[in-house]
């Protein structure tokens, strides 16, 4: 029969189960020439943050590989896909963090920022799979990423409290299993065998990376985010108006005739309808 027992992530009682399962887990993808997206959910102030990197630094310490904030740890989807290209985060089982500004509310919208991870996740896939890289990505809740972008996520950890005295964050651990056929996801604990029995992993406690760290990456974000906001000023400025540029109406003339609608148009040209329809007029006054 088997026993569900609670855990704990870094392991402190050690004379309960030895070593780290998390851990250990991630360390065997690697070993069987696989990567790791570990997606990490949770409130703010959860310590969601903290326990990535805490957890890299682990990643790190077992695949023996470079970890650091400046080249591990990244902002924006362009800035994480060129850390990971570094020579020096070549080796597997190299760790990153991904805190993209949609983690933390701001920056682009949720639409845009799900379109993003869409298609990062898939050049992820892509460009480190073969290099068995590992990521931590830090975003709000799992169901905020898009169904193709979930499906390729192999473990969520879910950020429930933060003990202060014991500065541990307190997480729930799920492996996420996908059925090929329906695409319904199933968040299972981490099975653990010792000493003959299956235990279940059902918390982790992760602790704080330590005050260097932490003061680090708070510059780094703050930063970060004064650079965003900057943006933001600068796009809300008034400027030229830019001009439109028109349909070519001869194109529009050949695609009216073969019975196309004003929305495949639209689609067609990158236009709403209604732009459809003042081009048509030109047309028709010619």
């Amino acid at each position: 029969m088997k026993t569900s027992l609670k855990l704990v992530g870094r392991f402190h009682k050690m004379e309960k189960i030895p070593g780290q399962p998390f851990i250990n887990w991630v360390n065997n993808r690697i070993k069987r020439n696989k990567n790791a997206l570990i997606v990490v959910n949770g409130a703010t102030g959860s310590g969601k943050s903290y326990s990535c990197i805490s957890l890299a630094q682990d990643v790190a310490k077992r695949t023996k590989t470079h970890f650091s904030l400046e080249g591990n740890v990244a902002f924006s989807f362009t800035e994480l896909l060129e850390k990971m290209k570094l020579p020096k985060n070549q080796k597997p089982g190299t760790a990153f963090v991904f805190e993209e500004v949609g983690a933390f509310g701001g920056g682009a919208s949720s639409r845009e920022w799900q379109s993003k991870s869409n298609k990062f996740f898939f050049s992820f896939m892509q460009t480190s799979r073969h290099r068995n890289q590992v990521i931590f990505m830090n975003c709000p809740n799992f169901s905020f990423l898009e169904s193709g972008a979930r499906s390729l996520v192999h473990f969520q950890l879910e950020a429930q409290a933060v003990d202060v005295e014991k500065q541990v964050c307190i997480m729930n651990p799920y492996r996420i299993q996908v059925n090929s056929r329906s695409g319904k996801f199933y968040f299972k604990f981490l099975r653990i065998f010792w000493k003959g029995r299956t235990y279940k992993l059902k918390k982790l406690e992760v602790l704080h990376p330590g005050k260097a760290i932490a003061e680090e990456y708070e510059v780094m974000k703050t930063n970060y985010t004064s650079q965003l906001n900057d943006k933001m000023l600068e796009e809300e400025k008034p400027g030229p108006k830019k001009k439109q540029e028109k349909i070519p109406l001869n194109i529009l003339a050949n695609l009216i005739d073969k019975g196309y609608t004003n929305a495949q148009m639209a689609d067609i040209f990158g236009v709403v309808p209604m732009t459809i329809n003042r081009h048509k007029r030109l047309l028709r006054s010619k």
